[in-house]
């Protein structure tokens, strides 16, 4: 799934929050949203991470520079790395 598709995962009835979209646009890079930035709306407007997770999709933000790694991010991609088998 490309990110212009995340907001087709929720319902035609899903709206975005309003005050998580201006912080979303006025922190975010065109179209993208790092990990930090989401944690840092979190806090400033006590909302969820879900909260503005969801919101990121419904406007079509993709989430970069994930803090777990998880998601990866340029230029190796994915942060952590599986650990090397000991068994032999």
């Amino acid at each position: 799934m490309s990110f212009q598709e995340h907001s087709k995962k929720h319902g035609p009835d899903e709206h975005p929050n309003s005050a998580i979209t201006v912080e979303i646009e006025k922190r975010g890079e065109p179209q993208k949203l790092s990990c930090t930035v989401a944690f840092t709306i979190v806090e400033s407007l006590g909302v969820t991470p879900a909260e503005v997770g969801k919101t990121a999709d419904l406007i079509d933000f993709e989430l970069i520079t994930c803090q777990l790694g998880l998601f990866g991010y340029s230029p190796n991609k994915k942060a952590v790395k599986p650990k090397e088998s000991t068994q032999q």
